[in-house]
């Protein structure tokens, strides 16, 4: 059994045959397919069926209680976390639960594991899923059919030449891009319709369906949006109904009723501020939150884990049971997949089933252990503390199921070539949360990945050795984990893969040393021209450098206003949800200022070329007028990459 939130990264071994014989005849193929069907398979779920099996004779109720007493003796103070509650079920009961710390500071309220409510974030896809497959069960809907025939509202466009399905958006792979402003408001009244909400924001379809996992809120929300137009009834409603009170989650909800706000837990920002309490509401509630308590979630594993069945209540049947927990999507068959918004790891020959679930102030992680009858929750009211659940997953694993962690590796497969690895190098990027088409793509600026190229001729990511294991396939030297690239039709290698995550390779042009490339040589040249202007100025000779000097000082101001405007978020005294309600009106006013600069620069361009023309002016100036056209161009080229040439929401 294993708790809270480990990120692992499992994947595990595969060599893989690569048949370039097509001149020996179809004797030859034919004994090459026959020694490959009679080859150990090495796919993840191959090895983990092959692997021993870890028993739970070690983990009893007082050896939990020791772990997490001495665990959280020293987390919750390091990690500056004011409360944390803990459940663990097996075999159809709960095995264990207690709370640490407060609910509120300032009024010294435990965190009790039956009474505390706390938001649970994105726990809430998982309840999206099981609403799906219930209908799906009853008939009312084909997952593998075109979403558009149960849409009534507005109809998804068409993309790629290929329909979304139910079963894409429980998967993530449906292909739309993804937004975070505008998915919170600040009032119940403000909540809209799901249908109105998602026919005005719904995102575009970016990646071909069905090809590439992009953990996504809308695609869940689309999914509920199938449950409430099939079922007749609102998303919520239906939840509730067909869910909450069948399992006796008297004190679960997707939006918090007014009696239960005494029982609220606080969540606390990084400062240790408490949120109000209803601090937000969601427009997107089927893919991004609702409001539990950690014994309402146990009776929600036990459902999980009895095959549909809690009790007497028999919420699915147990093949529909079994076909949520069941991997539907891999990027490769040696990495973790997905099964119906659960991610899928491995402790060593144990399949386990994982979710977590963020919210401002709270983060949250629930695991299911299907081979054990075996499920944990844990939830903690601090923001960016995710650190604590996820080492307390990591302690959890190797307490009580020591040597479960990282694979095997493979025989390495030298590389003959020593330019060959240079196909792989290059830059990456995450496809969690990454939006194409807003900007709130900037963020991702500096969060790429960059695979390198070492002296000894192996592959480098994240400061760890890749080692070379099959065509396009790689295993972390330190932890035998495996890294997986994708090729087009052209052999070009685009996408990297390891556990569930997507990266795609980041074009030359946006890779961050470019990036910060232009960025500042623009802004070395714009703080050149305006001591150039200044000193103009004092000399009465302004002139010299008008345009120039104004486009300048326009985009430095902008650069200078956008850094202001983040900077609390970046460190932490404002948390990044503010800007989840609506854009600010500051970036509105912002926004409008690189529209100005773009007509100053056509200016500016015509004064230099006629400068250089009608040679007006030292030839010092009108080489520095030129280059800063060239920094005005080029950090146009540095907005519009990253949406924030116009108002790109």
């Amino acid at each position: 059994m294993k708790l809270g939130v480990s990120y692992c990264v499992h994947r595990f071994k595969s060599h893989e045959l690569e048949v370039l014989m097509h001149k020996f005849g179809a004797l030859l193929v034919l004994l090459v397919l026959a020694s490959a069907l009679m080859a150990p398979r090495h796919t993840a779920t191959a090895l983990a069926e092959s692997a021993p099996k870890p028993t739970t004779d070690a983990i009893t109720p007082q050896a939990v209680e020791a772990f997490l007493n001495g665990f959280t003796s020293h987390a919750l103070k390091s990690y500056d976390v004011p409360g944390l509650a803990f459940v663990m079920v097996k075999d159809g009961e709960v095995f264990f639960s207690k709370g640490y710390g407060f609910a509120d500071v300032e009024k010294q309220v435990p965190f009790d594991p039956d009474q505390t409510i706390v938001r649970g974030g994105s726990i809430v896809k998982t309840i999206t899923a099981l609403a799906v497959m219930q209908l799906a069960e009853q008939g009312k809907l084909d997952l593998d059919a075109d979403v558009n025939q149960y849409l009534t509202h507005f109809k998804v466009p068409d993309a790629f030449d290929k329909p979304v399905t139910a079963r894409q958006l429980l998967h993530y792979t449906a292909g739309f891009d993804t937004r975070f402003i505008g998915i919170r408001v600040e009032s119940a009244d403000r909540v809209l319709p799901l249908s109105d909400y998602l026919a005005h924001h719904l995102t575009e379809r970016v990646r071909l369906p069905g090809e590439i996992r992009s953990y996504n809120d809308f695609e869940i929300a689309l999914a509920g949006l199938l449950v409430d137009e099939v079922s007749g009834m609102p998303y919520e409603q239906y939840v509730q109904e067909n869910i909450f009170n069948p399992l006796g989650m008297e004190g679960t909800s997707i939006y918090l009723p007014k009696e239960d706000e005494g029982r609220v837990a606080l969540g606390y920002r990084s400062d240790g501020q408490a949120y109000p309490l209803n601090y937000y509401y969601l427009n997107d509630a089927p893919g991004a939150g609702f409001n539990t308590t950690a014994l309402d979630l146990a009776r929600y594993m036990i459902m999980h884990l009895e095959n549909g069945k809690f009790g007497a209540v028999q919420l699915l049947n147990e093949e529909s049971a079994k076909e949520l927990h069941t991997t539907r999507f891999q990027h490769d068959p040696h990495l973790p997949g997905i099964a119906y918004t659960f991610d899928e790891q491995f402790w060593g020959g144990l399949r386990v089933l994982a979710k977590s679930g963020g919210a401002p102030g709270f983060q949250n992680r629930m695991l299911l252990l299907p081979d054990l009858g075996m499920g944990i929750y844990v939830v903690q009211n601090r923001d960016y503390s995710a650190g604590l659940v996820s080492e307390l997953e990591q302690e959890f694993q190797r307490r009580f199921f020591p040597g479960s962690d990282g694979q095997p590796l493979v025989k390495e497969i030298p590389v003959t070539d020593p330019h060959e690895l240079d196909r792989y190098a290059g830059y990456y990027v995450r496809l969690i949360d990454y939006s194409e088409g807003s900007l709130e793509k900037v963020r991702f600026l500096t969060e790429q990945e960059q695979v390198t190229v070492d002296e000894q001729g192996r592959l480098r990511l994240l400061g760890s050795t890749l080692q070379h294991v099959g065509y396009n396939l790689f295993q972390w030297s330190d932890t035998g984990n495996y890294v997986a690239f994708r090729e087009n039709d052209k052999g070009k290698v685009t996408h990297m893969f390891y556990a569930r995550t997507a990266l795609m390779r980041v074009p030359w042009y946006e890779t961050y040393s470019v990036q910060m490339g232009l960025l500042g040589f623009s802004l070395v040249t714009f703080l050149t021209a305006l001591i150039g202007w200044l000193a103009a100025g004092l000399k009465r000779q302004e002139k010299r450098y008008g345009i120039s000097g104004s486009v300048s000082l326009l985009y430095v101001g902008f650069l200078v206003g956008l850094g202001l405007l983040m900077a609390p978020v970046f460190a932490g005294s404002d948390p990044p949800w503010v800007f989840s309600f609506a854009p600010p009106t500051e970036l509105l006013v912002l926004l409008a200022l690189p529209f100005v600069g773009a007509a100053l620069t056509l200016s500016l361009a015509w004064q230099v070329f006629r400068s250089w023309k009608e040679k007006r002016g030292g030839w010092f100036i009108r080489v520095h007028n030129t280059l800063i056209l060239a920094a005005s161009v080029a950090f146009l080229f540095f907005l519009n990459t990253w949406n924030l040439l116009g108002y790109r929401l």
